[in-house]
């Protein structure tokens, strides 16, 4: 009975042996996860960070990136305003068109194929780029029909 006793005995100090260890390395895998998960929040933290500061500049007016410089755009037109208030941030380097399809669609315009875009008080060219046209900064484009001399 003895060697019963004592096989159960060292059966019992290696299943204690052997719980402790998966403890230890439980815990460690618990370190090591609560650690993944400090570093993915503190990634995260800082995307967001990085992505509200680019949204601020980008509002704030211009802001130059290697080869790109942004401009504030509304539309006018007699219907109403695009955007509804404030306005869009776009490339210097994009064409008015692009402005004007998006007005057209949200104010729901008809018959616009023959209107003109004007801004700084002269015609532009909606198929050139805003600097093409020597437009910076903000531009209020005025969007309509031709006026014409009443007889």
């Amino acid at each position: 009975m003895s060697e019963n006793s004592q096989g159960t005995g060292e059966q019992e100090i290696q299943g204690c042996g052997l719980n402790d260890v998966e403890k230890q390395l439980h815990e460690v895998h618990q370190k090591e996860e609560e650690e993944l998960h400090k570093q993915h929040i503190a990634e995260e933290q800082s995307l967001h960070k990085a992505h509200e500061e680019e949204e601020r500049e980008l509002h704030e007016g211009l802001k130059k990136e290697p080869d790109r410089i942004f401009i504030k755009v509304c539309v006018l037109t007699i219907s109403g305003r695009f955007p509804d208030e404030g306005f869009d941030t776009v490339g210097i380097d994009t064409k008015p068109r692009n402005e004007l399809k998006r007005a057209i669609e949200a104010l729901r315009l008809v018959g616009t194929d023959d209107w003109i875009t004007r801004a700084d008080s002269r015609e532009i060219d909606p198929d050139k780029s805003y600097a093409e046209n020597g437009l910076e900064c903000e531009v209020k484009i005025d969007f309509g029909a031709r006026e014409g001399g009443g007889g």
